[in-house]
């Protein structure tokens, strides 16, 4: 048996949150977001769930089909109209703080309803293999070999996140507040070193957490027109 890298035991449906990052950004995401998916990895999609069944180890074998690493923009994503992200300054009149304290920047998420959503990962690069035709041949005849199942998928493409930040509200009224730094911090990195100073009904939070593989795509072997199989994106 497969191992779920979803963890469904709490009072939130991960399947269908990750099922609309899946609709929004055309990636399915990885969960719990510090679990690692790799190139190569097989498993089961079931309701937006990857069921990890194992890895494709005549990878190694085939002849010229590495790993390369392209840059991938930072992505930002939040449940339209559910989540309201502002960025400020607080508390420059007080004289009971410090400068340091004045010259800090604060963040306020806030939520409309229970199960809303703001994934943000910065500094990505995509990692995908170099000759998808190579790839499918290999996988073909595996497949005609009867050593892989036709409902098994294959990790293709994997986001590799400096940074990455999930926040999931418990209920409507959810809210955290952060204190992030000095006011030159860049936006791309506005949840690097920051605090939490104030949260209110949070169900599930990850701030900053290094090296995650967010998001990721998988291909599929598929019967075709006339019984031919082919291996194709999902």
């Amino acid at each position: 048996m497969g191992t779920s890298i979803y963890k469904n035991n709490q009072s939130f449906p991960f399947n269908k949150l990750c099922t609309l990052i899946e609709k929004a950004l055309g990636y399915f995401s990885t969960w719990p977001p510090t679990a690692t998916i790799i190139l190569g990895n097989i498993g089961i999609l079931e309701d937006g769930a990857f069921i990890h069944v194992g890895y494709f180890d005549k990878i190694l074998e085939v002849g010229d089909i590495r790993k390369i690493v392209t840059p991938n923009s930072d992505v930002m994503y939040s449940l339209l109209g559910s989540v309201a992200i502002n960025q400020g300054r607080r508390g420059e009149d007080s004289s009971l703080l410090t400068e340091s304290v004045t010259r800090t920047k604060f963040v306020t998420v806030e939520f409309g309803r229970a199960n809303a959503l703001v994934l943000r990962a910065a500094g990505c690069v995509e990692a995908h293999f170099s000759d998808f035709a190579l790839l499918a041949d290999a996988i073909l005849a595996c497949h005609s070999n009867g050593e892989r199942k036709s409902n098994w998928v294959l990790v293709t493409h994997v986001v590799i996140a400096d940074e990455t930040t999930i926040f999931i509200s418990r209920k409507a009224g959810g809210m955290l507040q952060l204190m992030i730094g000095p006011d030159d911090v860049p936006d791309v990195s506005m949840f690097a070193d920051s605090d939490v100073i104030a949260e209110k009904d949070i169900a599930f939070k990850v701030i900053a957490s290094k090296g995650c593989t967010p998001l990721f795509r998988v291909a599929q072997v598929k019967r075709r027109f006339l019984g031919r199989a082919g291996f194709t994106m999902v």
